[in-house]
């Protein structure tokens, strides 16, 4: 209702929008064949997401100017620069639970997770609550508690809000710890390290099959 945009398009507006996730092993070959200042997952993390704070400030001013493309394109671009924070953020996980006691081992994944969903919960409570006023609804819709309400964000009140909830939980990213690599240590991988890893996961059938099954 906001861009009035071809019913094709918008059917297939959340593809468009999620196509980064389609390339999540790749960004994970990207972020560990470069460190950035020597960091190997802090850096990737915090490009990410000034990256997604950058377009989301954009889309906070603009975004009632855009077309529909144009908008698609931008929040496809913001799901690209979380897939450069989310990709090195899976990796601390993983290396932070190797240092969990056995009988301990899968917390650190577990709450990871679920603060992943109580947030996805989160959001969609956003968009439930305070996205169906006027200005986010058919012209013609009916003022009624079931239907159109008299109060509501707009769309740039909307992204202007996730700046702000996206700014406050990104600020704990830049006190991680990330020990800088010391020359002749822990040096990032090549990109024939990963070519040979992937044909020996691919010569298990079982790996195979899901990978052709997932694609």
């Amino acid at each position: 209702y906001t861009y009035d945009g071809d019913s094709n398009l918008c059917s297939n507006s959340k593809n468009i929008m999620f196509f980064a996730w389609s390339f999540k092993l790749f960004f994970a070959i990207l972020t560990d064949c470069y460190y950035p200042l020597g960091y190997r997952r802090k850096a990737w993390m915090c490009i990410g997401w000034c990256g997604v704070l950058v377009l989301l400030g954009l889309l906070t001013l603009f975004a009632d100017q855009l077309s529909v493309s144009a908008w698609l394109s931008m929040l496809m671009l913001t799901q690209g620069f979380l897939m450069i924070s989310d990709v090195p953020a899976d990796g601390y996980c993983v290396a932070l639970g190797k240092l969990e006691r056995p009988e301990h081992r899968g917390q650190i994944l577990a709450t990871g997770q679920m603060v992943r969903f109580s947030f996805c919960m989160f959001a969609g409570l956003i968009q439930t609550v305070l996205l169906n006023g006027p200005s986010t609804n058919a012209s013609d819709c009916q003022i009624s508690p079931g239907e159109c309400w008299l109060w509501g964000l707009n769309v740039n009140d909307y992204y202007g809000l996730l700046f702000v909830l996206v700014f406050v939980i990104t600020l704990p990213v830049w006190w991680l710890k990330d020990d800088p690599i010391e020359h002749g240590s822990r040096s990032p991988h090549s990109l024939k390290h990963f070519i040979t890893e992937i044909w020996d996961i691919l010569q298990n059938l079982t790996t195979f099959y899901l990978m052709v099954f997932v694609v």
